[in-house]
Formats: structure tokens, sequence, C-alpha cells
């Protein structure tokens, strides 16, 4: 099938162009560019500085603080997206930083900073949960009894009806066992079933 001219320009005119897709390749691999710095010229760095993060940003600018201007921005969509309660401070106060690269490293601590008061009060909450723990424990073992020791000659404390039952089973069950048992084997009666065979043999003889 032909294309009709018409179409075909069309279609020519959507086809990215050579910057376009290199821009495209630098900006998703952006976490491995270290330096901007004469790499490309200004005018095709936008479209690259739009997809960065925050962490690209203030490498870059470390690198060549002459990017500032064009990462002023992209700086203000990072903030507004990440840091969204400090961004509205920012704007109810009007406020324009000098650098927003030291003004995202600022919410970042302040974040930490934050992120550590509330780990740590998590922390003392659940420390001072187990000590109340442990002194309730304490409180009951000592409202306890201590246990009762028999005196000398004094007898122990009447059975229940269960450990009487026990018992009576146990001794039924023993003398059960002592009256089906065959009688053990002694050296007695072993001499006696030997002088018993040794007699038989001199009767055999002598008849």
């Amino acid at each position: 099938m032909l294309y009709d001219p018409v179409e075909a320009g069309n279609y020519a005119k959507e086809i990215p162009s050579l910057v376009s897709m290199c821009q495209r390749v630098a900006a998703y691999n952006a976490d491995c560019i270290l330096s901007l710095r004469g790499s490309l010229p200004v005018e095709f760095l936008p479209p690259i500085l739009a997809q960065a993060q925050a962490e690209d940003l203030v490498r870059w600018e470390e690198d060549w603080p002459e990017i500032a201007e064009l990462t002023r921005p992209v700086w203000k969509n990072v903030l507004r997206k990440r840091f969204p309660k400090e961004w509205q401070q920012l704007e109810a106060e009007n406020k324009d930083p000098e650098s927003w690269s030291e003004c995202f490293t600022m919410f970042k601590e302040q974040e930490t900073r934050r992120f550590e008061e509330a780990v740590n009060k998590l922390r003392n909450a659940r420390a001072d949960e187990d000590q109340r723990k442990q002194l309730r424990m304490t409180k009951v073992d000592a409202k306890l009894p201590p246990p009762k020791q028999r005196k000398y000659g004094q007898s122990w404390a009447p059975k229940t009806a269960l450990q009487k039952t026990y018992t009576k089973a146990s001794r039924q069950q023993q003398a059960t066992f002592a009256r089906t048992a065959p009688p053990a084997f002694t050296p007695k009666s072993y001499a006696s079933l030997t002088r018993g065979a040794r007699f038989n043999a001199l009767e055999v003889q002598v008849r």
C-alpha cells in the first residue's frame, strides 16, 4: 500500500528527533549522570532537568552552580510534591529562597529529625509499658501467701476425693499385678530344682 504524500508528511512529523530521543534517554538515566557541565548545550537541558530527582539536582548544582537559574521551576515542583506542608507555609509567607537546593536540604533534615523523634517516643513508650507490666507482676507476687510447710510430727492436709480415688485405684492395680505375676526366680529355687532332677535320675537307674 502506498502512502498519500499528505499522510506521509503528517506521519513524518510525529517521528521524534534524535535530540529529543537523547534527552529522553538522559532523563531516564539521570541518576547515572554525575555532571552536566559541558555535556550539552544549555537549551537542551530543561527536558532533562524536569524529569530529575531532588538528589540529582543537588549533585548537578554543586558541580555547576550556574545551572541554578534553570532548576528553580523544577525545585518548586519537587518541593510541592515531597514536602506539601512546608511548601504551603512557604507560599503563605510568600518566601522565595535564594537557594532552593539548601531549602530542600533543610526540609529533609527536619523530616529526618521528626522521624527520629517519633521513633524515640515510641521506644520510650514501649519501655514504660514493659516497666509498668513488670511492676504489676511484682505486686501480684508480693500479695500471694507463702506456701505452708509441714511441721515436725504434723501430718499433711487431708486428701481430696479425687486424690483418695486415685490412691485406691493404684493400690488395687498393684494388688492385681502381684497376684497374676509369676514368682521370681531365685538361687534357692534353682537349687531345689537341681536336687529334684538328680533324684529322678537315680530313681531311674535303680529301676
